[in-house]
Parts: structure tokens; C-alpha cells; sequence
């Protein structure tokens, strides 16, 4: 049956007034325009005709024809619905000068302007104001363009993503079914609908299984329902089928639909920002603030000690240049690149990351719980044993003997109850064979032309496929037919082009093989039929048997059930044609039913034996335990087959769920199918276990199954655990391990009771397998965790996993077995369902909080030594050690590319091999601030001092002499300057020896950043080494060096910048020091 999630029902109306309103409008329009849900199957096989709808049985339907189908889509467009437009470039580049860095940027830059302007007006012409607020003009909208671009990679990124995972949905066209992109659908199309699958367009639900109410309102002759929100026989697009499956014709695409309807109206999303965007958001605002009050009070300072004198001066000096050195201005480009890094990096590594910030919260990972099957197993199930007539029997064991699949080879044959469980193997299956299509060359024109006159005088041919009941092979059959009589007048070409188009299909249709190796379904199911079809014919079996109901397998009731009658003596005719309807003689009917062995031993009460059947004695359900215990203690998932034969007089009887009564069914026997771990499961184990993250094991197996693969994985222990008998039915296995190990096992009986105490006992375990858990366990796993302050990332596939999956800080969903509602409701998606893809993924997210914070260590070490020298000026008046452009050419310019290139640096070798970070940890922490504050930026601070006074020694002038000179000297107009030995310096020398002690301040600036760059970069690992791995690093240095020594040596910065060449002993100090 169907339980919908209705898209429309899952609004919150949380606007205005008037919004509600056009709401409410347009939601009686959409009442309005819906009138199928108002008819039965059999009116709207009138209305849509061309469908070509079997009213009884809808999976019997031929459908929409190929030709048709085109033709409709070409009529009434494809079924899409337009996206938001997106935003231009013209908006999205504009929209990067909004950030508020580059807003205090811009703001010094103009008030640098107006200063030039004043000076200018009043006959002083300072050109130095001019340079600063065009090259800070300059470097924003250069740092916009990398933005600009770094986002436009970034949405590139996502748009290549969204192609891995292509929607497509099943309909029947032209007798067969076929698998179509969803754009492709059209009106009248009857589509296959799966549990899990995500509804492609409007539909009318015509056939449902497995649910009582979903079977009466398909089948209803009037309904009863006012609103087409209030039916239950319709499916709206975007919505999910949670449980069942059936079949719907679609009544509305595209933009016509429900959910194109909603778009309209709702065309504004509200965002919610990521846990990395608050971080971020939170450190420019700490930035913006402190560089505002710094600038503040150190421009009031200079001008209360100066006596207001100067104030433009003072404020170009205390506002303008610490504004400059607070701002980190390689911070935005820095995060956008390496998302955008990081994100391909992870794709191609199969891992689809639906928003690229949440690889930060996935970097913080302490749990990773994780399904069994299809994650850390290969998802390819083979069947290994089969136990019946209370034994094991090895006789049938052929798993390596693939040759049994061709159909020539003959088939054995089997003796009861392993034919009965055949049949049950068979029936009660949900998996297919492909029908592939082997192309011949077609019939020629000539022989065309031959049958035109067949035609012509009234003989037509009727083709139909039709399967050997002894064989099981498809092969067709032709009848001629007397069409003298017909009022219908066809010209010779139409007689010709039909004709070419029936011998087309017929050569076709010859050519329809079965293709034996190729079997679409469940693992489970597909290992059975594989099995089946050494032994017997898969497609004969089903011939005897026409399916009434099926209650397919979920993980709350554990089994698969299945009502059929048995039609082994009717002819093909009344198989093919139903006439078996107006039989009044009644039917044999057959419960079959597949599932857990211990579910499906509850409600049997007779064991057959050969051809004997004993009732179930407390003896044989321990046998039947022993062997289930056998194959799950190696790793096998156990299925159990029963069966029960019925005979009813009313042949047209209507089952549903609640008619079934589960008693005195007759235990047939059980197989046993392994899974095999995946190859690197059990290092991606061993990955997770170095790197300190819990690794839960959640599967609905039997605890002896789940419990041995996870020891071949290398999850728990070894042999140590204790197994008791709980009961008569059913095993356990204690909930928590020996004190010794840091492991344990627990089931889902166990879970529903445990108090606070026992969860707190249970998860502190580090790794634990589940066993037996329904979804509601499963979400409330992931809840208990959560209260406990861990960071879970879940994986999920099916429909029931989406809970876990919404709930979770990361839902991780199955590429390729996934359902849809799983991967909308996941925050990443692996492509190849791997285990060791989540860990690679953890990863990146660990080198992306490690990256951020580096970076954001290494801009602000320069903080102190730009703005030290505003201080010695304003407290010891001492000349100025760094001119305003010689910061801006410092941050906008040297150290630029070293902070973009730490957007590509590599992890450390250990980065696996330390503990998860604490879910508080803040990007921008206090032992950061105190580390690039008081301990690194003080440390270049004291070097860019001794380097700044050592060129002063060096011309024989004391400290004692640069004291509280700043104002009346060291500028053109300023005196002669009288130093201590009696030497008297001339303006021009004053100047010349100020521009070399400037230029040696952020000479040690600069090299010492290149170094703090490598401390950054590594903890443990060797600088050299470290170095190596990130190549973008290196080029970044040179460039940086390279645009030093053009600030500082070549005479055109000198001349700009106001600096002059160092003395050489000046330069082989810096080096000595920094050595």
C-alpha cells in the first residue's frame, strides 16, 4: 500500500496575511481543476484510452505507444519545472563588494581620498593619500574578481555533482516495460511505482499492494473525497511512496502539477546558514570590530598627545593604516577556494556533498553509524546452503556453476519440500529477469511489398509472445484473421508502412531473449532466482501461479508475503485472457511467505519432511535454531520459506492485509546467503579506530550474522563473546560486553528496554553492533547519541532510514541502492556505497578545519608588527617604521598569495591519527588569538624592532637620540638633527636613513611570515618534507620574495614608497637572525 508524504500538506504557513490568501486561492484553483480522484479505474480507462489500461489487473496494461508518447511530449513539453532564475554575473559580482571587509576597506579608501583632496585644496600636495586610496580601490575589486570567481567554480561544482545522480522513473510503453528520464513523461503514462521512489508527476494511483485502505480507494466506484488533498488514489509530484508499490497514471506534468503550482507561490526560500558560515561570520565580526576601536582610540591618542595638531595626519596614520592591517584580505578567497578544492577532491573520490560546508561538520565526526548491507559488504548476495528435512544438504551447492544458467543445459529434478520451496523462492520475489532486445536485420522492402496484397484482400496478422509452459522460453505465435468485412478503407501505403512496422516488430520481438545473467531486484531476491534458475525455470514456475496479493518484506514485520492462485490446469487462453473469472467452480489459492527464520517459524505449526508433514514440536524449532545459529555464526543471512494451501469457492475474492490470519503455515526449509565484506572495509575500520570515531554497526540481521561480520571486518573482538538462550524463539546476545573490551552487541528487544543507565552504559562503548533493528530503533540510536554531545553522521538507503537520516548532524545516502526519498533527505551521497568513502570524507573535513584555522593563525601574526610602530611613534616619538603603503603592499600584496595558497595544502600524515575535536571547539579559539597575538606577532614584533634600530646603530645614531623626534624631524623640511657623538644629519640624510630603516622592518616582516607560514603548516611532520606536499606554497614564497625585493630595491618603489636599500650588513643580520 501507500502512505504519501504530500509535499503541499508539509508547508508552514508562516506569511503575511495577504500571502495566505493568494495561498488559499490558488489551492481552490488546484481543488478545482482535479476530478480524476472522483473516478473508478474503469472511467478513466475511457478518458485516457490511448493508455490502453487493463481495469482489473493495471500491470497487464499495454500502455502509451512509442510514437504517441513523442508526440505528446512534443505537444505538451517536457515535465520540468523551471528552476529560480539564477543570478546573473553582472548582480553576483557587485554582490561580492557587499562583504563587510572589503566595505572598511573601501571606507578607509575614501576617507584616504578626502584627505588627499584637503591637503590638495590647501596647497599641499600629498600624493602618498592619492596612492593609498587607489591602491586600496584597486585591491578590492581585485579580491571581488577572485571571489567572483571562486564562487562561480564553487555553484560549478555543485551543477557537476547534481549529474551523478540522474531521476528516472519506470512506465510501461508499447506492452513492456521501460526505464525513461522524467522529463520524458507525458500524460497517460502508466508508471511502475517502487517503495522509496519519489513521485516524477501528478498521478491517478490505479493499482496499490500491501495496504487494506490503499486497496479500496484505487477501486472505489465513487469517491467520496471533496478536495483532491483529502484523496487517497492520488500521488503528487516530489512526494514519496513510503511503503508498498503499485501503478498510477499520470494527469498533470511539469509546471501544471501541484508541486509547480507550490514554486509559483513560494519562489523565496529562507537559508539557513551552516555551522562554517556562522564561525566565519563571527571572526569578521570580531575582525571588523577590534580594527574600528583599535584605530579609535590610537587616533585619539596620537592626537591628545600632539595637542590636536595634525589631526589629518593622526587620522591617516592611527584610523587608515590600522584598519589595513587588521583586515585579513586573502580570508574570503581563501574559503572558496579550498571548498571548492575540496568538493571536486571528494568527488572524485564518490562522494557527492549536497552543500559543500557541512564537509566541516563532517571533519567533526565522533559516531559514524552504519548499515551492514551494501556499505561494508559488496552487496552481492550468493546462496550458499540449503537446510530442509531437518538437515543440511551440500548436494545442492551449485554457487560456482554459472554454465546451469543456460537455458539449453537440462534441469534437474527436486523432490519435495525443495520444489514447493522453489516455487515459494519464485512467487514470493520481487526481482526480474531483463528482456534485452538482439537486433537483426529488418524484413526487406520486397518482402513487404509481398504481404501488401495478403492484406488487401482482407487477411491480417495478430502476433503474440508467448512463453513454452515446459520450457519457460519466449517465442511468438501468428494468426491470420478474416478482415474482408471491415468498414475501415486503408490506401496501399498505409497497407506498405504498416506492414514494414509489424515485420520490424515482429523480427524484434523473435529476437526478445531473456537475458539469464542480468536480474533486477533486492540482492536477496536476485541470489534466489539466481538459484532457482539452475534447477528449474524461473518464468514456468510463475506461469502456475497469478499473483492476488503482496505484502512486500519491511524491517517492522521481517517478512514477505505473498496470495496466489494456482491456475496450473487452465489453458494458456484463459491465463492470458482471464477468462478463469467466470469460472464459478472456485480456485486453489497458495499463502507463501519469506522472511526471518524465527518470525516465520512463529507462525508455523507443521514441519514438512519429504513428503510427511510433523507437527512443530519445542525439539524441532531447537533443530531449526541450531541451524539458523550455524550459518548466522558465519556470517550468512538465514531466510525461511513456509507455505499454506487453500481452497475458496468465490473465485474472484479480494484479499487484504487484515483478512490474513498467520497459522498452521508448513515450515519448508531455509537457505543461507553470504555477503561478502568489502575489500577495504576492514581498513577503513582500522582508519576510524586510530582516528578515535565510534563506529556503530546498525543492520536488521540476526545478531549471530551482523556479530560475524563484523569480527571479519575487524570491528569487535574475537570469539569471546557469550551467546544464551533467550526463550524458545529466538536467541540474545548480551547488550553490553565484558568489562575488559570496548566493544559489545545489542539487539532491537534489547534497545526498547533500556533505561537512561543502560544507554549511558551501552554507548560508552566505541564500537557496538545492532542487530535486529527496525527504523524507529535506528533514529533512536542516533537520538541517544546525540544527547550525549556526539557529532553522528548515518547512513541510510531506504525509506525507512529517512528519520535516522533528517535527524542525524550528517546523513550520508546510498548512491546506488538508495531510494530517492533517502538521498533528498541526506546531506551527502556516496556514488559507490563504500564505507571507505565516508572515512576519505572525514578526511577532508579534518584538512578543512585545520586549513581554516592555519590560515587564519598566519593572518594575524602580522596584527602587531604593523601596528607597533604607530605606537613607538605616538608614545616614544620615534620615526615611523612602516609607511602606510608599505603595510598595503605588505597585506594586499606580499602576503596574499601565501594565504590563497593554504587553500591547497595538504594533510598531515597523523591527521587520521588524532581524536575528533570537541562539537564546541570554535574556528577562532582563544589559544588561536593568544598564539598569533601575544606569542607569534610578539616575536616578529621584537625582531622587526631590532632589525628597525640596528640601521640607526649602524649610522652611529643611539635610541637615546630617536627619542621624541618624530614631529620636527626625519622629514624634507624638517632641521638638521645633532646626534649624541657630535655627527649632524642633514634633512636628506635624516630621510635617506629612515627609508632604510623602514625597508628593514618589513624586510623582517616578510621573511619572518615565510617562516611562521611553515610552523603553520605542520606540527610533527619535517618542515622540508611538509613543504614539499604543497607545491602551490612554494610558488607562493618566491612570488612573495619577488615582490619584496621589487617594493625594496628597485628605485621606482623607492621613490613611491618612500624606502631606500638596507646596508648590507643590515641584510645579512636580518638573515643571521632569522636563521
Amino acid at each position: 500500500g501507500f502512505k504519501w508524504c504530500h509535499f503541499f500538506n508539509r508547508q508552514k504557513s508562516t506569511k503575511a496575511k495577504g500571502r495566505n490568501d493568494r495561498e488559499q486561492e490558488c489551492r481552490n484553483n488546484l481543488v478545482e481543476s482535479f476530478v480524476e480522484h472522483h473516478l473508478t479505474v474503469e472511467q478513466i480507462r475511457d478518458i485516457y484510452i490511448d493508455s490502453n489500461i487493463h481495469p482489473q489487473y493495471p500491470e497487464r496494461s499495454d500502455g502509451l505507444n512509442s510514437l504517441e508518447a513523442r508526440k505528446r511530449l512534443r505537444d505538451g513539453g517536457a515535465n520540468i519545472i523551471e528552476c529560480p532564475r539564477k543570478i546573473n554575473n553582472v548582480k553576483l559580482f557587485l554582490r561580492q563588494f557587499l562583504y563587510r571587509l572589503w566595505l572598511l576597506l573601501l571606507g578607509a579608501a575614501m576617507l584616504s581620498l578626502a584627505t588627499y583632496i584637503i591637503h590638495l585644496m590647501h596647497g599641499n600636495n600629498e600624493p602618498v593619500n592619492l596612492y593609498c586610496a587607489l591602491i586600496l580601490i584597486l585591491i578590492v575589486t581585485l579580491m571581488c574578481c577572485v571571489t567572483f570567481y571562486q564562487e562561480k567554480q564553487t555553484l560549478q561544482v555543485i551543477n557537476d555533482l547534481k549529474a551523478v545522480l540522474p531521476t528516472s522513473c519506470i512506465v510501461i510503453r508499447d506492452d513492456k516495460k521501460q526505464q525513461i528520464r522524467e522529463e520524458e513523461l507525458v500524460t497517460g503514462d502508466l508508471v511502475v511505482i517502487t517503495a522509496g521512489a519519489i513521485i516524477p508527476a501528478d498521478m491517478r494511483i490505479l493499482q496499490s499492494n500491501g495496504d487494506k485502505e490503499a486497496y479500496d480507494y484505487t477501486h472505489e466506484a465513487v469517491a467520496t473525497y471533496s478536495s483532491v488533498f483529502d484523496a487517497r488514489n492520488v500521488a503528487f509530484k516530489g512526494s514519496f511512496c513510503l511503503e508498498g508499490d503499485g501503478i498510477g497514471i499520470v494527469v498533470r506534468t511539469g509546471k501544471y502539477t501541484v508541486l509547480g503550482y507550490i514554486i509559483n507561490i513560494h519562489h523565496q526560500v529562507s537559508k539557513t546558514r551552516s555551522k562554517l558560515k556562522v564561525e566565519i561570520d563571527k571572526f569578521v565580526n570580531f575582525i571588523s570590530i577590534l580594527a574600528l576601536v583599535m584605530a579609535t582610540v590610537f587616533f585619539m591618542f596620537g592626537i591628545i598627545i600632539n595637542n590636536f595638531q595634525n589631526v589629518l595626519d593622526h587620522f591617516i596614520i592611527g584610523f587608515l593604516i590600522i584598519i589595513v592591517a587588521n583586515v585579513p584580505q586573502g580570508l574570503p578567497a581563501m574559503v572558496m577556494s579550498q571548498l571548492a578544492i575540496i568538493g571536486r577532491r571528494l568527488a572524485s573520490k564518490n562522494v557527492y556533498i549536497k552543500k559543500l560546508d557541512i564537509i566541516d561538520e563532517l571533519g567533526a565526526t565522533t559516531v559514524v553509524a552504519t548499515d551492514k548491507t551494501g556499505t561494508l559488504t559488496q552487496n552481492m548476495m550468493v546462496l550458499t546452503d540449503l537446510w530442509y528435512s531437518r538437515k543440511h544438504q551440500p548436494s545442492h551447492n551449485y554457487v560456482n556453476n554459472q554454465f546451469i544458467l543456460n537455458m539449453s543445459c537440462p534441469k534437474p529434478i527436486c523432490e519435495q519440500p525443495l520444489s514447493d520451496m522453489f516455487v515459494v523462492m519464485s512467487v514470493c520475489n520481487r526481482a526480474h529477469f531483463e528482456c534485452i532486445r538482439k537486433s537483426r536485420p529488418l524484413t526487406s522492402e520486397k518482402d513487404g511489398d509481398t504481404n501488401v496484397s495478403a492484406l488487401n484482400v482482407g487477411q491480417v496478422s495478430k502476433r503474440f509472445t508467448v512463453l513454452n509452459s515446459a520450457t519457460g522460453k519466449p517465442s511468438v505465435a501468428v494468426a491470420m484473421e478474416n478482415n474482408a468485412e471491415t468498414n475501415d478503407v486503408c490506401t496501399i501505403d498505409d497497407i506498405r508502412e504498416a506492414n514494414k512496422v509489424q515485420a520490424t516488430e515482429s523480427q524484434q520481438q523473435e529476437n526478445n531473449v531473456f537475458e539469464r545473467d542480468h536480474i533486477y531486484g533486492s540482492p536477496s531476491d536476485v541470489a534466489l532466482l539466481r538459484y532457482v534458475e539452475m534447477f528449474s525455470s524461473v518464468e514456468k514456475i510463475r506461469l502456475d501461479y497469478i499473483t492476488v496479493l503482496d505484502m512486500p518484506f519491511n524491517s517492522i514485520r521481517r517478512y514477505h508475503l505473498v496470495i496466489a492462485r494456482h491456475v496450473t490446469g487452465l489453458s494458456k487462453v484463459e491465463k492470458d485472457n482471464k477468462a478463469v473469472n467466470e469460472s464459478s467452480g472456485g480456485a486453489n489459492f497458495v499463502m507463501m511467505i519469506k522472511g526471518a527464520p524465527e518470525v516465520v517459524l512463529k507462525y508455523c505449526g507443521y514441519l514438512q519432511i519429504d513428503k510427511e508433514c510433523l507437527p512443530i514440536d519445542r525439539k524441532l524449532r531447537q533443530e531449526c535454531q541450531i541451524a539458523w545459529e550455524h550459518f548466522g555464526n558465519e556470517g550468512k543471512r538465514v531466510f525461511a520459506f513456509a507455505i499454506k494451501r487453500f481452497f475458496t469457492n468465490d473465485v474472484n475474492v479480494k484479499f487484504t492485509p487484515s483478512d490474513i490470519v498467520l497459522e498452521n503455515l508448513t515450515f519448508l526449509g531455509m537457505t543461507a546467503l553470504i555477503d561478502p565484506p568489502r575489500d577495504d572495509a576492514a581498513n577503513a575500520i582500522k582508519q576510524c579506530k586510530e582516528a578515535g570515531i565510534k563506529v556503530y554497526m546498525i543492520t536488521g540481521d540476526h545478531p549471530t550474522t551482523a556479530a560475524a561480520i563484523a569480527r571479519k571486518i575487524g570491528l569487535i573482538g574475537i570469539g569471546d563473546e557469550t551467546v544464551e538462550p533467550s526463550g524458545r524463539d529466538h536467541l540474545k546476545l548480551s547488550v553490553v560486553g565484558a568489562k575488559q573490551r570496548n566493544w559489545g552487541i545489542a539487539t532491537g528487544d534489547d534497545l526498547d528496554n533500556l533505561d537512561e543507565y543502560g544507554w549511558n552504559k551501552l554507548l560508552k562503548k566505541k564500537y557496538i553492533v545492532f542487530a535486529r533493528i527496525n527504523p524507529h530503533q535506528k533514529f533512536r540510536i542516533v537520538e541517544e547519541c546525540q544527547k550525549r554531545g556526539e557529532i553522528v553522521a548515518v547512513t541510510g538507503q531506504g525509506v525507512s532510514d529517512t528519520q535516522a537520516l533528517a535527524c542525524g548532524n550528517i546523513g550520508i545516502a546510498m548512491g546506488v541502492t538508495g531510494s530517492d526519498i533517502a538521498k533528498q533527505a541526506a546531506d551527502i551521497i556516496l556514488t559507490d556505497d563504500n564505507f571507505a568513502s565516508i572515512v576519505k570524507g572525514i578526511e577532508e573535513g579534518r584538512l578543512l578545519f585545520d586549513n581554516l584555522r592555519l590560515s587564519i593563525a598566519y593572518t594575524l601574526a602580522h596584527l602587531w608588527p604593523e601596528i607597533f610602530p604607530i605606537i613607538l611613534q605616538f608614545t616614544l616619538g620615534l620615526p615611523l617604521g612602516l609607511s602606510a603603503l608599505q603595510i598595503l603592499s605588505i597585506d594586499l600584496a606580499s602576503e596574499l598569495p601565501p594565504s590563497i595558497s593554504l587553500a591547497y595544502q595538504s594533510p598531515e600524515s597523523d591527521i587520521m591519527r588524532i581524536s575528533p575535536r570537541h562539537r564546541n571547539d570554535r574556528l577562532v579559539s582563544r589559544s588561536l588569538l593568544i598564539y598569533s597575538y601575544a606569542f607569534i606577532g610578539t616575536v616578529i614584533t621584537v625582531g622587526c624592532i631590532v632589525s628597525f634600530l640596528f640601521v640607526y646603530r649602524y649610522h652611529d645614531i643611539e635610541l637615546t637620540d630617536l627619542l621624541f623626534t618624530a614631529d620636527n624631524y626625519w622629514s624634507r623640511e624638517s632641521e638638521n638633527l645633532t646626534v649624541s657623538n657630535g655627527n649632524v644629519l642633514t634633512p636628506r640624510e635624516q630621510v635617506y636613513i629612515k627609508g632604510q630603516a623602514a625597508a628593514a622592518w618589513q624586510i623582517t616582516l616578510v621573511i619572518s611570515q615565510i617562516f611562521h607560514l611553515y610552523m603553520c603548516t605542520t606540527r610533527g611532520t619535517s618542515l622540508f618534507r611538509q613543504a614539499a606536499n604543497n607545491l602551490v606554497s612554494i610558488f607562493a614564497v618566491i612570488i612573495e620574495i619577488l615582490l619584496l625585493n621589487l617594493f625594496i630595491y628597485t628605485p621606482f618603489a623607492q621613490s613611491f614608497m618612500e624606502t631606500q636599500s638596507p646596508p648590507n650588513e643590515v641584510d645579512f643580520f636580518i638573515k643571521k637572525k632569522m636563521m
